[in-house]
């Protein structure tokens, strides 16, 4: 088993497996932080989806040396905000 430096190297490279493992990992436990902050399933997966596309659009941008358990969490609040500011247009 790789290290997560070198999973975020290959995702980097554009490895669609080595993403396919990050996700897996880290999925579930997004889905729960987005769904403890919009009590809502469905917009908690959507959330989690959101935060996943993001990585892979922007995987260049990724550092291999950032703890990436942080950097997806900081990446839900701020889906999750978004989300709320969207909500608050229709209100």
């Amino acid at each position: 088993m790789l290290g997560e430096k070198e999973y975020i190297e290959k995702i980097r490279q554009g490895d669609m497996g080595a993403f396919r493992t990050l996700f897996d990992h880290y999925y579930p436990g997004v889905r729960r932080f987005a769904n403890g902050l919009v009590h809502n399933l469905y917009i908690a997966d959507e959330v989690a989806q959101n935060v996943f596309v993001r990585v892979w659009v922007k995987r260049s941008l990724l550092d291999p040396d950032r703890n990436f358990y942080n950097y997806i969490y900081t990446l839900t609040k701020h889906e999750v905000a978004d989300y709320f500011r969207g909500e608050s247009r229709f209100s």
